[in-house]
């Protein structure tokens, strides 16, 4: 299962390594079935969180922070990959912080 916001969604999550946003970077696929590709798009926008639910434990899955594409298998099914940030951004991001909290870091 997966947990968004106040839904609960029937699927799975799978990892992958895809190219997204210009980089290739660790993802999740959520398979998701039950559902629609206006919702789909609607909840899972960058920055979403969200969890996993597996034997009735919840794991957060908010490192993968970026939204990518939403396929419809026309079975009734629909791929939605969530991307992570690459040690670049995350070190560029960390670099912005630290300026910001230096003296004289923001000139």
């Amino acid at each position: 299962m997966i947990i968004i916001g106040d839904k609960t969604l029937e699927g799975v999550g799978v990892g992958a390594q895809c190219d997204l946003r210009g980089c290739r970077r660790p993802a999740l696929e959520l398979r998701i079935t039950g559902s629609s590709y206006a919702e789909l798009a609607e909840l899972f926008v960058d920055n979403a969180a969200f969890s996993l639910r597996h034997d009735g434990e919840d794991y957060d899955q908010s490192e993968y922070c970026f939204a990518g594409p939403i396929t419809d298998h026309r079975d009734g099914t629909f791929s939605v990959v969530m991307g992570k940030k690459t040690e670049l951004e995350e070190l560029r991001e960390y670099y912005a912080r630290t300026q910001a909290v230096l003296p004289g870091g923001n000139t």
